[in-house]
């Protein structure tokens, strides 16, 4: 019965670091991304006329 809890306990924490390293991660990727999402952009057509 100790080793089911053990196994459980260590299920636990694992599944804890694995939503903290998503949250982080996430995070990081919002701070870096938002900049080129919220920059003021020119308004040109991609399709070059000729």
């Amino acid at each position: 019965m100790q080793e089911a809890d053990l196994l459980y306990s260590g299920l636990i924490v694992t599944a804890l670091m694995l939503s903290i390293w998503t949250g982080a991660l996430l995070a990081a990727a919002c701070v870096f991304f938002a900049p080129k999402f919220l920059a003021p952009r020119a308004h040109q057509s991609p399709v070059r006329k000729p």
